[in-house]
Protein backbone atom coordinates (compact mmCIF):
# COMPACT_ATOMS: atom_id res chain seq x y z
CA UNK A 1 0.00 0.00 0.00
CA UNK A 2 1.33 3.38 -1.02
CA UNK A 3 1.99 5.54 2.19
CA UNK A 4 2.62 8.76 -0.60
CA UNK A 5 -0.02 12.05 -0.69
CA UNK A 6 0.05 14.14 -3.48
CA UNK A 7 -0.12 18.04 -2.21
CA UNK A 8 -3.47 18.52 -4.28
CA UNK A 9 -4.56 15.61 -2.04
CA UNK A 10 -3.14 16.81 1.05
CA UNK A 11 -4.89 20.53 0.59
CA UNK A 12 -8.16 18.40 0.25
CA UNK A 13 -8.21 16.30 3.66
CA UNK A 14 -7.01 19.39 5.49
CA UNK A 15 -10.26 20.98 4.78
CA UNK A 16 -11.98 17.80 5.32
CA UNK A 17 -13.67 16.94 8.71
CA UNK A 18 -11.51 14.64 9.84
CA UNK A 19 -7.97 16.16 8.77
CA UNK A 20 -4.44 14.69 9.52
CA UNK A 21 -2.10 16.01 12.24
CA UNK A 22 0.68 17.30 9.78
CA UNK A 23 4.19 16.99 10.65
CA UNK A 24 8.06 18.65 9.41
CA UNK A 25 9.81 16.69 9.82
CA UNK A 26 12.78 18.91 8.18
CA UNK A 27 16.18 18.52 9.87
CA UNK A 28 16.80 21.12 11.95
CA UNK A 29 19.54 22.99 10.02
CA UNK A 30 16.87 23.28 6.87
CA UNK A 31 14.14 24.32 9.01
CA UNK A 32 16.35 27.31 10.16
CA UNK A 33 16.57 27.73 6.23
CA UNK A 34 13.50 28.07 5.72
CA UNK A 35 11.16 28.27 8.90
CA UNK A 36 8.07 28.76 7.22
CA UNK A 37 5.76 25.39 7.04
CA UNK A 38 2.52 24.14 6.48
CA UNK A 39 -0.75 26.18 7.87
CA UNK A 40 -1.01 24.10 10.98
CA UNK A 41 1.48 21.38 10.88
CA UNK A 42 4.14 21.03 13.92
CA UNK A 43 7.82 20.71 13.85
CA UNK A 44 9.75 17.37 15.25
CA UNK A 45 13.38 16.75 14.94
CA UNK A 46 13.21 13.29 12.58
CA UNK A 47 15.91 12.26 14.50
CA UNK A 48 14.22 12.11 18.36
CA UNK A 49 11.19 10.15 16.36
CA UNK A 50 11.26 7.86 19.41
CA UNK A 51 11.12 10.69 22.01
CA UNK A 52 7.76 12.38 20.15
CA UNK A 53 6.07 9.46 18.39
CA UNK A 54 4.53 8.48 21.81
CA UNK A 55 2.34 11.79 22.41
CA UNK A 56 0.71 11.35 18.63
CA UNK A 57 -2.95 10.65 19.14
CA UNK A 58 -4.73 7.49 18.32
CA UNK A 59 -6.81 7.20 15.56
CA UNK A 60 -5.38 10.50 13.68
CA UNK A 61 -3.54 10.25 10.01
CA UNK A 62 -0.29 11.53 10.20
CA UNK A 63 1.20 13.21 7.37
CA UNK A 64 4.74 13.62 7.34
CA UNK A 65 7.40 15.88 5.42
CA UNK A 66 10.46 17.45 4.84
CA UNK A 67 12.22 18.93 2.11
CA UNK A 68 12.49 17.13 -1.01
CA UNK A 69 9.94 14.05 0.55
CA UNK A 70 12.93 11.57 -0.01
CA UNK A 71 15.05 9.89 2.99
CA UNK A 72 13.96 11.97 5.74
CA UNK A 73 10.68 11.98 5.74
CA UNK A 74 9.88 8.20 4.06
CA UNK A 75 12.26 6.95 7.15
CA UNK A 76 9.94 8.96 9.93
CA UNK A 77 6.58 7.36 8.11
CA UNK A 78 8.24 4.03 7.94
CA UNK A 79 9.07 4.49 11.43
CA UNK A 80 5.85 5.58 12.63
CA UNK A 81 3.86 3.07 10.20
CA UNK A 82 5.91 0.12 12.36
CA UNK A 83 4.42 2.26 15.57
CA UNK A 84 1.22 1.49 14.45
CA UNK A 85 0.49 4.71 13.09
CA UNK A 86 -1.61 5.57 9.97
CA UNK A 87 1.13 7.55 8.51
CA UNK A 88 1.44 8.99 4.76
CA UNK A 89 4.40 10.34 3.37
CA UNK A 90 3.35 14.43 1.81
CA UNK A 91 5.20 13.50 -2.52
CA UNK A 92 7.93 16.16 -3.23
CA UNK A 93 7.69 17.55 0.56
CA UNK A 94 7.94 20.90 1.09
CA UNK A 95 9.18 21.94 -2.29
CA UNK A 96 6.46 19.92 -4.12
CA UNK A 97 3.95 21.53 -1.57
CA UNK A 98 5.04 25.10 -3.01
CA UNK A 99 4.92 24.51 -6.34
CA UNK A 100 1.38 23.14 -6.36
CA UNK A 101 0.26 26.49 -4.94
CA UNK A 102 -0.06 25.45 -1.00
CA UNK A 103 0.22 27.90 1.21
CA UNK A 104 2.87 28.23 3.64
CA UNK A 105 3.13 30.34 6.48
CA UNK A 106 5.51 31.70 9.58
CA UNK A 107 6.04 28.78 11.98
CA UNK A 108 5.13 29.00 15.49
CA UNK A 109 7.80 30.03 17.62
CA UNK A 110 7.63 26.98 20.07
CA UNK A 111 7.97 24.93 16.91
CA UNK A 112 11.68 26.11 16.19
CA UNK A 113 14.58 24.37 16.36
Amino acid sequence: MSTDLSPEALMTRLVSPSPPLVIDVRKPEAFRAEPATIPGAIWRDPLALADWSGGLPGGRAVVVYCVHGHEVSRNACDALRRRGIDAHLLAGGFEGWKTAGGQVVPAARGDRP
